[in-house]
């Protein structure tokens, strides 16, 4: 085979927690690594690819054509992401990057081009593939079929002096949310840690990311209990590399009067009140020309103010979005409602089997709740009822 030399994309690729892996599935994890290699090995070498190095499971491959490197990499997910579904966690995290490198003495010389590929796969998380924007404008050019792109901005890597632009490539059958790519100016946030496992709500995720993207104020609205906060932030997390100013959670509950909203906001984005000017007017200069995603949480016993404070800061600010989380909508212009319903729940009055019933929301998250007292704990046919 031809092996790349003089402009070259660089494909680099590694298994997520491979440690943790290899100890809580000791028995079956070097057959595990063989099936991954084989995957690997198989689809890079069909699509021209040369892979020119390998440490432990990670995988060092370049390409001529950009767009190999992208089929190869989309492929290699999708076999993965259907090989290991039921069998091992298995997640691989995936760089890609273009430039000089020359082949010589069986490995390529090219320190700053192999850092900064090796940089772009290491900020990615398991089942993610990230470009860089020479990457990005070749696919482009070519016209490239059955992929889109993610937008991150201009990010700082480790050891990298300039910062790159950093895409993920989307594509059907594979995931598309992810936490916030590992940079080193990860985007500033104050949203609580997830610290249970998120479930459900795929089809409510879909369509709120969908609205947030033409819409500048949305109200997640809905009964007490239906997990508005919780949403609220779970979509946060995956769209704060879009603001490049960060995602930030005021939450209201905690406050009695309508005058303690603006201090609260203020506090939360560590804005300076001057004591010679308006609360609300230093609040304006400063989201000014801020990209940055508020969300306000529980508003419905101050919604009128929240109401006015919404509108006013939406006018001033033209890079904000406002998420709402209420019983009820704002009722003022732009907004757009989205009501929330309860999670999907079986019928009281219908039988079902222990595998019918895990197809609901609220088993699924019955059942992960109740692994984190009991580790063991399963649905069968005598405690189904109960459930």
């Amino acid at each position: 085979m031809n092996i790349p030399t003089g402009t070259v994309t660089f494909l680099f690729t590694d298994i997520e927690d491979s440690a943790k892996l290899s100890q809580e599935f000791s028995d079956s994890y070097q057959s595990v690594l063989q099936k991954h290699d084989s995957i690997l090995k198989q689809t890079i070498e069909f699509h021209k690819g040369f892979i020119f190095k390998k440490n432990g499971e990670a995988f060092c491959c370049a390409f001529e054509k950009c767009s190999e490197a992208v089929t190869a990499a989309v492929e290699v997910q999708k076999k993965i992401r259907k090989e290991f579904k039921d069998e091992i966690p298995l997640k691989v995290r995936m760089g890609i990057y273009t430039g000089e490198a020359e082949y010589f003495d069986n490995d390529y010389a090219g320190y700053i081009t192999l850092s900064s590929a090796s940089r772009v796969m290491s900020i990615a998380h398991g089942g993610q593939i990230l470009i860089t924007q020479d990457v990005y404008d070749d696919l482009k050019a070519e016209g490239a079929a059955g992929i889109s792109f993610r937008n991150f901005g201009k990010r700082k890597l480790k050891d990298i002096n300039h910062p790159l632009n950093i895409y993920q490539i989307v594509s059907e059958e594979l995931p598309s949310d992810f936490h916030p790519i590992k940079s080193i100016d990860a985007r500033p946030n104050n949203l609580p840690p997830e610290l249970t496992k998120f479930i459900g709500r795929e089809k409510e995720i879909s369509e709120i990311k969908s609205i947030l993207s033409k819409v500048h104020l949305l109200t997640i609205a809905g009964f007490g209990g239906t997990g508005k906060t919780r949403l609220a932030t779970h979509i946060a997390y995956s769209l704060m590399d879009e603001y490049q100013n960060g995602v930030w959670i005021v939450e209201l509950a905690k406050l009695s009067e309508p005058s303690d909203i603006l201090r609260e906001i203020s506090s939360v984005l560590k804005v300076t009140i001057d004591e010679k000017r308006k609360a609300l007017d230093v609040l304006i200069d400063f989201l000014r020309e801020k990209e940055l995603l508020l969300i306000l949480d529980n508003c419905e016993h101050l919604i009128n103010e929240c109401a006015k404070i919404a509108e006013i800061l939406l006018k001033s600010s033209p890079k904000l979005r406002i998420i709402v989380t209420s019983r009820e909508s704002l009722h003022i212009f732009g907004e757009t409602v989205y009501q929330l319903p309860s999670l999907s729940m079986p019928d009281m009055n219908k039988k079902e089997t222990p595998e019918a019933l895990t197809q609901y929301e609220s088993v699924r998250l019955f059942i992960d709740r109740a692994r984190n007292v009991r580790h063991d704990f399963n649905i069968n046919n005598s405690n189904a009822p109960a459930v």
